[in-house]
């Protein structure tokens, strides 16, 4: 049985669900999912997660992200892209260096209000589906930090950032916020995330190049500490027996590995480590 992750280059035009479908389609495989939803008008990164590493997404993620955005002052949409109901509006003159010091006030811990072109659900309906019906719904600030932020370009109307923001930060409303600060408003034109999950750009593949020869383990790119447990213990976690895993660590959490390869995680306990989640069958990551 397959499982393990596949890291898409996902291209503009199509969702994340039709990237998942596409995978579930070629490798004859009904369980997958994946980390991260990328908006049609977005490219990059999209890590998908097949079989049984499905119950590690949540697990082996990584709390902030890298994005390359590109955006239009003078312009307002509904949706906050250019995918949505543009009309030109008013915009000032601001030179570059007005321009950078104005982005730098946006580093750091923030409240972000989400747009209502999002997934985020309102008695259990997508915001975006109210959206489309004309309604507005009062959305809650979410915390939110951005802890880089680079200007590539900038033309007095025309530009574009990268970004390093936590997960759940949407850069559409980003971008609004910003051109806000000068009295107006702007559109994201393009958006390429550069890295989810510890996975940059240049590691992923297009979607025709999916086979199961591309699956990874669920883990790959990782960076949390890892420790070696013998396959008795790794099966007295798999049937579930009481087990304390002693390790010289202070992460919350580790990651397991039988022989090298992934085996499940641990979490830190007063006496030690316990059994978090197990890959039941850790030779179907090779």
């Amino acid at each position: 049985m397959l499982s393990g992750r596949i890291d898409i280059h996902k291209r503009p035009g199509m969702t994340s669900h039709d990237v998942v479908h596409q995978v579930r389609k070629k490798l004859n495989v009904k369980r997958v999912g994946h980390s991260g939803t990328l908006d049609p008008l977005a490219e990059g990164v999209l890590s998908i997660y097949i079989g049984q590493a499905t119950k590690f997404i949540d697990l082996l993620k990584n709390s902030y992200k890298i994005y390359d955005v590109s955006f239009e002052f003078g312009k307002s949409s509904d949706t906050f892209d250019i995918m949505g109901t543009v009309v030109d509006i008013p915009y000032p003159e601001i030179d570059l260096g007005e321009f950078e010091t104005v982005v730098r006030s946006f580093q750091g811990h923030q409240k972000q209000v989400p747009p209502m072109y999002s997934a985020i659900k309102h008695q259990g309906k997508p915001l975006y589906r109210y959206a489309r019906e004309g309604r507005e719904i009062k959305r809650r600030p979410r915390e939110i930090e951005i802890t880089q932020l680079d200007v590539l370009a900038w033309n007095g109307r025309e530009g574009r950032i990268q970004l390093r923001c936590s997960s759940g930060t949407y850069v559409r409303s980003f971008v609004v916020d910003l051109a806000n600060k000068f009295g107006t408003d702007a559109v994201m034109t393009k958006l390429v995330r550069l890295e989810n999950d510890f996975v940059p750009l240049s590691d992923c593949i297009v979607i025709e190049q999916v086979t199961p020869e591309a699956i990874r383990p669920p883990d790959a790119f990782h960076p949390g500490p890892r420790v070696e447990i013998s396959r008795e213990d790794y099966w007295k976690l798999r049937q579930g027996k009481p087990f304390v895993i002693q390790a010289n660590q202070t992460s919350d959490r580790i990651l397991l590995t039988v022989d090298g390869r992934f085996a499940g995680t641990a979490k830190a306990g007063p006496e030690g480590y316990t059994r978090e989640k197990i890959y039941h069958d850790i030779s179907s990551s090779e």
